[in-house]
């Protein structure tokens, strides 16, 4: 298993940089940081990386502001990119269309590590359109891309599925850190203020249920109050027209305001019990109230899964069945809207994970039998997973249960046949080995 644990010597910071690169090649620096100057000089000195450094300023708005700054800023040393960008600006008009060009921007740059640092992050009022094409440009980085971002707060960005799926690694200064990432355990509360407030469990993995103080809270006027709090939940910080433009995008902008506010309303109602607004808003963004004490399952299996990868091993035993057991189901498994499937993916690729993880431990503990009942538990919620298959049907012949194995492959085959793929050439030479040996 892949780590992310850092050498306990004091090796150059580009050299720990790019360990943890190894695993994920999106990087943040966590807002605590306090070496980031320092640290981010010695990457864009450093003969590992090709450099692209942009600090981001409040003119970065929107989409077209954000590549002519970039154009701007590296006319003179990057040709090919700067060209890109600006075809990019001549024919796009969608997010999908400024991701790709972006994209092929990047890919122009001919260097073996390409690092993009996007610094000062905080500052760029970005909207809607400039974030997701941001989030999706670090979901489909060219293979020899990295990018970092830097700044007071951390982005609005999905952190907690891209830790979740290993796409990306946050860093206090050169450590990677497994807790809290958001601020949502410790918060900003006193200890006075605590005192008075509620313990709210915040259940995703599975229909999404939240209780206080061990009570369940069943009186929502409707699905969508509860939704909204599992959406901001989703990142650091939303603002108000990411939050309509996700649950009301037929509405006009006035509009949906209105039915935000009334929602927002029915929010603080059901959780009435904690006597404190759920959602607070700083500046143009809102966030989960930090006086509350949240316990989100969602956040605790994200650090499981961190703090697993981070153990030395031997010892990630216990860490990796830690977050096995908190995922009960599927993120909000009762619903489809599109950023709930996205993070399901992510969130259900850290459980299988999890699961092989475990596997290859007790396999390699002579358990088979264990390793077995993991991946048949991995199988049936990545069906189409074909490493993942073939494990399983080596540890059936393993166990000499080789009828099972062929099975394992003609169900295998079926799931295929379903969306047109066929087996990978590797399950096929296992099939046939199988076959040759009975």
């Amino acid at each position: 298993m892949n780590s992310i644990a850092l050498p306990s010597d004091q090796r150059p910071f580009d050299e720990v940089f790019a360990h943890a690169t190894q695993i994920a090649r999106v990087v943040a620096f966590h807002p605590a940081s306090r070496q980031t100057p320092r640290l981010i000089h010695a990457l864009t000195t450093s003969r590992r990386w090709h450099t692209l450094y942009y600090s981001m300023t409040a003119d970065d708005l929107d989409v077209p502001s954000f590549m002519f700054s970039l154009i701007h800023t590296f006319a003179d040393t990057q040709p090919g990119f700067v060209q890109q960008l600006s075809d990019t600006l001549r024919t796009a008009n969608t997010v999908d269309g400024y991701a790709n060009g972006l994209i092929a921007a990047l890919t122009h740059v001919n260097e073996r590590a390409v690092l993009l640092i996007l610094d000062e992050c905080d500052l760029a009022e970005m909207d809607q359109t400039l974030r997701a094409v941001l989030e999706q440009v670090a979901e489909s980085l060219p293979s020899h891309c990295t990018m970092l971002f830097n700044g007071r707060a951390l982005p609005r960005l999905p952190w907690l599925a891209w830790l979740a799926e290993q796409r990306a690694v946050i860093l206090r200064d050169s450590e990677p850190i497994a807790h809290d990432f958001y601020g949502l355990a410790e918060g900003d509360r006193s200890d006075e203020a605590a005192g008075e407030t509620g313990q709210v469990a915040v259940r995703g993995l599975g229909t999404g249920t939240i209780a206080i103080d061990g009570e369940p809270v069943t009186r929502w006027e409707g699905h969508l109050p509860r939704l909204i709090l599992f959406f901001v939940l989703d990142r650091p910080a939303v603002t108000r027209a990411e939050i309509c433009q996700t649950f009301w995008a037929e509405l006009n902008d006035e509009q949906a305001a209105n039915v935000f506010y009334v929602t927002k309303r029915r929010l603080n109602k059901a959780l009435g019990a904690l006597d404190q607004e759920v959602l607070i808003s700083r500046g143009h963004t809102y966030r989960v109230n930090p006086a509350l004490i949240i316990q989100y399952d969602v956040q605790q299996f994200v650090e499981a899964l961190v703090k697993a990868r981070l153990t030395p091993a031997g010892t990630q035993a216990a860490t990796w069945q830690q977050a096995i057991a908190l995922y009960q189901q599927p993120f909000l498994s009762d619903y489809t809207d599109r950023w709930i499937v996205d993070r399901r993916r992510a969130y259900q690729l850290g459980y299988l994970e999890a699961l092989t993880a475990l596997a290859a431990i007790r396999l390699a503990e002579a358990r088979p039998e264990q390793a077995l009942v993991l991946l048949q538990r991995a199988v049936v919620d990545a069906p189409a997973r074909q490493d993942v298959q073939r494990s399983l049907m080596e540890i059936y012949i393993m166990l000499d249960r080789r009828s099972d194995a062929a099975r394992q492959y003609r169900r295998l085959r079926r799931s295929l046949a379903v969306t047109g793929e066929v087996p990978e050439a590797e399950t096929e030479r296992l099939y046939a080995d199988l076959v040759a040996a009975s």
